[in-house]
C-alpha cells in the first residue's frame, strides 16, 4: 500500500486532512478573486467602455450643441472641473457619442463633457458632465455634502461655480436628464450599483460667473 506524501497520493501528507483541504480550496478561491478584481480595475482604467457606458442617446440627437446664447451671456466649454470639498480636480475633455457602437467617448482618468448638452453659462440649460467611477475620476463625489461648490473652467478663460444640491439613481435608459429645460445647471454622471447598473446624476445649480 502506498504511503501518504509519496507520489502516489494527489496531495502531500500535511494537506490530507478535510481541514486543511477546505482551507487550500478558501485560499484558491481568495487568490481568484484577487486576480478577478485586479483585472476589473486594469479594465477600468485602460478600456473603461468594456465596463461603463453612460445613457444612450436617440441618433436624432447625436450632434454636437448648437445653442444660441444671447450678447450678455456668458458661456464657454468646460475643459477643467474641481470639487475642491472631495478633493477632485480633473480635465475635462470632450465626450461624443457613437451611435454604431452605443458608446461615449471615455477616460479612466478624465471627466468627459457631453457636446450635445449646454455649454457652461449664466442663462439657461444643462451642461452635462460624465465619467468612470473609479478614485481617478468621480468615486470621490460619493462623500460630498450638499453646498460644496463645484468649479468649471472654460476653454475662453471664464470660471463657473455651482452649488451641490443631490442626486438620484436612473436606469441607463432613462436620458430624460438630456432634455432638461430651464435655468444652468450642471449634472455629473457616473455609475453606481454592485454592477454599475445604476447611472447616478448629481446636481448643481448654477451659483455665479467667478471669472
Amino acid at each position: 500500500m502506498a504511503q501518504r506524501g509519496t507520489g502516489s497520493n494527489i496531495w502531500p501528507a500535511k494537506f490530507a486532512s478535510p481541514n486543511n483541504i477546505y482551507i487550500l480550496f478558501r485560499y484558491y478561491v481568495s487568490l481568484g478573486l484577487i486576480y478577478a478584481a485586479t483585472l476589473l480595475f486594469a479594465v477600468g482604467i485602460f478600456k473603461p467602455r468594456l465596463i461603463f457606458k453612460p445613457p444612450p442617446l436617440p441618433p436624432a440627437n447625436n450632434a454636437v450643441s448648437v445653442q444660441q446664447y444671447k450678447a450678455d451671456v456668458i458661456y464657454g466649454r468646460p475643459i477643467r472641473m474641481v470639487v475642491p470639498a472631495v478633493s477632485i480636480d480633473l480635465p475635462v475633455d470632450e465626450g461624443f457619442y457613437d451611435a454604431s457602437s452605443n458608446t461615449w467617448t471615455l477616460s479612466g482618468t478624465h471627466a468627459q463633457f457631453a457636446m450635445i448638452s449646454s455649454l457652461a453659462n449664466n442663462d439657461s440649460g444643462n451642461t452635462f458632465i460624465y465619467g468612470h467611477e473609479n478614485r481617478a475620476v468621480f468615486v470621490p463625489l460619493q462623500a460630498i455634502k450638499p453646498g460644496a461648490e463645484a468649479l468649471l473652467y472654460t476653454d475662453n478663460g471664464h470660471i463657473f461655480s455651482y452649488i451641490y444640491q443631490t442626486f438620484t439613481n436612473l436606469r441607463p435608459s432613462d436620458t430624460s436628464i438630456l432634455s432638461y429645460k430651464g435655468p444652468p445647471i450642471l449634472t455629473v454622471q457616473t455609475c453606481s450599483g454592485n454592477l454599475f447598473e445604476w447611472r447616478q446624476m448629481f446636481t448643481f445649480k448654477f451659483d455665479r460667473v467667478v471669472q
